[in-house]
């Protein structure tokens, strides 16, 4: 017998692979899209929110990255600022 909870991390984990892959190949349009994918299947996803931010960040979207951060502040009830320490972390990583 499947559980939906395992099924739904399995998706989320491998729409979160895709999005990771699109996005090493620099494929941002499809990186986009794998990551919203996430955020249907698991809307407290922080990853895909921060991933997502990133992405347009890259991009120059500064506008869009905005909205992203305004969603999380949304979801998990945070301060954007918060967020943006954490992409800044993130960044100084890689």
């Amino acid at each position: 017998m499947l559980i939906p909870t395992s099924s739904k991390a399995r998706r989320v984990e491998e729409q979160l692979d895709l999005g990771a892959k699109y996005l090493s190949e620099l494929n941002y349009e499809q990186a986009i899209v794998a990551y919203e994918a996430v955020i249907k299947i698991d809307p407290k996803c922080e990853e895909a929110y921060l991933a997502l931010a990133d992405i347009y960040v890259m991009l120059g979207e500064i506008e869009k990255a905005e909205e992203i951060l305004k969603r999380i502040e949304d979801v998990f009830g945070v301060d954007a600022i918060e967020i943006i320490e954490k992409i800044k972390e993130l960044k100084v990583r890689l």
